[in-house]
């Protein structure tokens, strides 16, 4: 009986075939020992927008001026960066006054917001800017010369030597400054319900700033980028 011969080829190729297959046997096991870890790799990648653009608010803000409350209406219209961010302008004007109480006002609008939720941001924004004002005043006057000191007047007293009590109305411009705390509800992806408390800070004035300066309270809609 002749003894077979081994080809050293064919013991070659075999061992470049169980090398090839090693690896694949060899991810298979470490996948089977750690499962979890191979769903986590092929799980969805998730990628949230962050969104920019202009808004637009119509405001109602009740405040105190001149020993009275008042409602005032406006507006302020910006650019919202990052839903974070926001610069533009704003104007408010009274809408119940009388010729003896009047106020507007408006300029330059910062905010910035923080998420407090989902659908929820608070923040603060601020207003700087200049105004002008109508304000009562109540005069005693001595022997009165007819000169007025104010650009209104009840009913003026008539030229005599004795002292008279008169009513009058002052108007002056003014500069403000008005901080506020501001909460955002997002009702859709335009439009949200934007409530903010605050105190108008009021100088250079010709001495009436107290007149003018007060707590503040607005409401509005805001339309656009949320």
């Amino acid at each position: 009986m002749s003894t077979p011969r081994i080809s050293w080829m064919a013991v070659a190729a075999s061992l470049v075939l169980v090398a090839m297959a090693a690896p694949p046997v060899v991810a298979q096991e470490a996948a089977a020992k750690n499962p979890a870890a191979d769903q986590g790799q092929q799980g969805p990648l998730v990628f949230q927008p962050i969104q920019s653009g202009w808004v637009m608010a119509p405001e109602v803000k009740v405040t105190e001026f001149s020993d009275h409350y008042g409602t005032m209406v406006g507006a302020y219209v910006g650019w919202l960066t990052d839903e974070s961010f926001l610069i533009g302008g704003s104007a408010y004007w009274l809408v119940d006054g009388a010729p003896d109480r009047g106020l507007a006002y408006g300029g330059l609008l910062l905010g910035w917001y923080a998420p407090i939720g989902r659908v929820a941001r608070f923040g603060a924004r601020g207003l700087v800017g200049a105004g002008s004002g109508t304000t009562g005043l109540t005069f005693t006057s001595p022997p009165w010369d007819g000169r007025p000191c104010c650009h209104t007047w009840d009913k003026p007293p008539a030229d005599t030597s004795e002292p008279v009590t008169w009513r009058g109305a002052y108007s002056t411009h003014f500069l403000i400054a008005e901080p506020e705390a501001s909460f955002v509800v997002r009702l859709s992806d335009w439009m949200s319900i934007n409530a903010s408390v605050g105190y108008r800070f009021v100088g250079w004035a010709n001495g009436f700033e107290d007149r003018f300066r007060g707590p503040t309270g607005s409401i509005g809609i805001r339309f656009g980028s949320q």
